[in-house]
């Protein structure tokens, strides 16, 4: 198998593992969306993509509910309020790089009270100082990487040892995970 076969078969895998994997801030996020806005952020590479998906049916990144900033289209569609009928939950994922995005998803809140899950990265607190106030209209959460408990419910030494080994950051714990499972016996 090349080298791009086994790379895609990791992703594959990882993506896997994680619809599997409760985070642990899932189900208050749940309860919270039906209240007020919630705003994600967290260090790079902690998750919070993959456990903001994880609450649309289709947790998809080409789900219409997914707007990534990043991404020409979606935040053509973001700046213009474009977002599908009769959803739930719209996320917003790295909005915060948006100069006015404070104001902007002021006016998206107070006009749809739709449930509005805001992504962004540790760098996000500082982009909430200033701009017109959001007082009042969202819960901030900061997922953190992988817990003991979100690596086994009955964690034991060895998912102990493997947390320290490779970290709780998603990706490369899983991806360690998936090599040591894979590989050919000795």
């Amino acid at each position: 198998m090349s080298k791009i076969d086994n790379s895609q078969k990791n992703s594959y895998y990882v993506s896997r593992f994680m619809k599997i994997i409760e985070r642990y801030l899932k189900k208050d996020i749940k309860i919270d969306l039906k209240d007020k806005m919630v705003f994600i952020n967290d260090p790079r590479q902690a998750g919070k993509t993959t456990l903001a998906l994880s609450l649309l049916k289709n947790s998809s990144p080409k789900n219409p509910c997914y707007l990534n900033h990043d991404y020409i289209a979606d935040r053509d569609r973001i700046l213009k309020g474009h977002f599908p009928g009769n959803q739930k939950i719209i996320i917003l994922d790295k909005i915060h790089k948006y100069a006015r995005w404070r104001n902007l998803i002021k006016g998206f809140y107070d006009k749809h009270k739709k449930s509005f899950l805001v992504t962004g990265s540790a760098r996000f607190s500082y982009y909430r100082r200033g701009g017109d106030s959001l007082l009042g209209r969202y819960y901030l959460y900061r997922l953190h990487p992988l817990s003991l408990r979100e690596v086994h419910s009955k964690p034991t030494a060895k998912d102990l040892e493997e947390l320290l080994k490779w970290g709780g950051f998603p990706e490369p714990f899983l991806k360690a995970k998936i090599k040591i499972l894979s590989s050919d016996p000795v």
